[in-house]
């Protein structure tokens, strides 16, 4: 499949004059230039950030004792079964895929922190970032359609999903649009972070 990919890459930048290595031609190509990803990266990218964020509140809500988008009945058998628990741990990888995701259009996210030992000051490599917020983007959209076909097709889960209940679903439902923003901030993110082509020499 990614061979494919490759080979009907290069066969669009070689029709349309374009590098072979980078996908760079003389004039820009509008949108993927890195001055335009500048312009639209940041609220994407904010945008990318929020689904998760928001998925991360319901739970640390939940966790608190608080029915943030669910009955008090539905909060209290989730105390008594210990599903809170799990939740807090949710949220709490939803956090930090909120806090990584932000990075993108951070001064942390292209220099690493000074206090931390021996990379401190030193740049941040484009893909350590670029790589792994592209494949969560890549995951994240089936699992969300998943739940989409759960909720959609009236199968028993046990777990309330209704106007009541909607924080039990409503969040991970929002997957479906969190993989393309994700993906779309993270072609932000190199577009802005790449350097010049070492073959044709075009910059931006």
């Amino acid at each position: 499949m990614a061979l494919w990919g490759m080979t009907a890459a290069a066969g669009l930048r070689t029709s349309s004059g374009a590098c072979l290595r980078c996908g760079r031609r003389d004039g820009g190509l509008g949108w993927f230039t890195a001055g335009a990803a500048r312009r639209w990266g940041t609220p994407v990218t904010l945008a990318a950030a929020a689904v998760p964020a928001a998925y991360g509140a319901t739970r640390f809500a939940w966790a608190a004792g608080i029915p943030l988008g669910i009955s008090p009945e539905f909060l209290a058998m989730m105390q008594e079964t210990g599903m809170v628990y799990a939740g807090l741990g949710l949220a709490s990888m939803a956090l930090l895929g909120t806090l990584l995701t932000l990075g993108l259009i951070q001064r942390w996210g292209s220099v690493f922190p000074r206090w931390i030992p021996w990379l401190g000051g030193r740049r941040v490599p484009i893909l350590l970032a670029a790589i792994p917020a592209g494949l969560v983007s890549v995951v994240v959209v089936p699992a969300g359609a998943t739940y989409l076909r759960i909720f959609t097709s009236g199968i028993s889960t046990g777990i309330p999903f209704d106007a009541v209940n909607w924080a039990t679903g409503a969040p991970t439902l929002l997957w479906v649009v969190w993989g393309p923003l994700l993906a779309a901030a993270t072609l932000a993110y190199y577009l802005k972070r790449r350097t010049g082509c070492p073959r044709c020499g075009r910059e931006g």
